[in-house]
């Protein structure tokens, strides 16, 4: 990143069409597809290192033929399980199987993985490509007219640019800096954040695993949660 005076920074034209704020796996894999289709992209992100957990593990049919039509689905397989079939079992005993590879996909398994791993390979495709992800690095403002839009990033060790794209993506998560600086900040009315920690969701999921009744025989569809005992102390809807 070219390194500007914090107080007037320059406006400066870069190599690049496309800048993407986030790299997280949505930011990641739009800049790959992009390289992929010839249009490039600057990548920034506040996180000065890769994420070293995981939010999300799965990759279905779907998600699979798009990766692989920017050259990637393989390159994200080779760091992951492929799952053909999920088992639903109540109190020990199955009651139910659903088999991914009856899907209509060239890849109907599922690949579990972790999105730590995901973001680690896409990385370094896009450092192969000599596009590295600028870590420590913020959208401040943005500014957009008929042909572009004008950028101003700030470095955690104080540098200021100021660029010009001709896009700005915004893939930085739900405090998006983004949406805000264009006015788009989606925060719906009513909206519940529900945090857990380990010994919350070990004691949900006991309380989920009471059932009364009796279970559908092997074989049968649905997972047999009809109605459940609430364990004393326990909230539940």
């Amino acid at each position: 990143m070219n390194q500007m005076s914090v107080t007037h920074p320059v406006l400066t034209t870069t190599p690049a069409d496309v800048l993407v704020v986030g790299a997280g796996p949505v930011g990641l894999v739009l800049a790959a597809a992009l390289a992929h289709y010839g249009v490039r992209a600057d990548v920034v992100d506040r996180r000065t290192a890769p994420r070293d957990s995981s939010r999300a593990n799965n990759l279905w049919a779907r998600p699979q033929e798009l990766l692989a039509a920017v050259g990637l689905r393989d390159l994200l397989a080779r760091g992951a399980h492929e799952v053909v079939r999920a088992e639903f079992v109540i109190e020990g005993r199955p009651v139910d199987t659903v088999r991914f590879t009856d899907a209509a996909s060239p890849y109907p398994a599922v690949l579990y993985g972790s999105q730590a791993g995901i973001e680690r390979r896409v990385r370094e495709v896009l450092a192969d490509q000599g596009r590295p992800v600028q870590g420590g690095t913020r959208l401040e403002s943005l500014e957009q007219d008929d042909d572009g839009v004008d950028v101003v990033l700030r470095g955690d060790d104080g540098t200021v640019a100021r660029r010009r794209y001709r896009y700005v993506v915004g893939a930085d998560g739900a405090d998006s800096a983004v949406r805000t600086a264009v006015g788009l900040d989606v925060r719906p009315d009513g909206h519940i954040a529900f945090r857990a920690g380990h010994d919350d969701a070990a004691r949900l999921t006991a309380y989920w695993r009471r059932i009364v009744g009796p279970a559908p025989a092997p074989g049968e569809r649905g997972s047999g949660l009809r109605e459940v005992e609430p364990e004393p102390g326990l909230a539940h809807t």
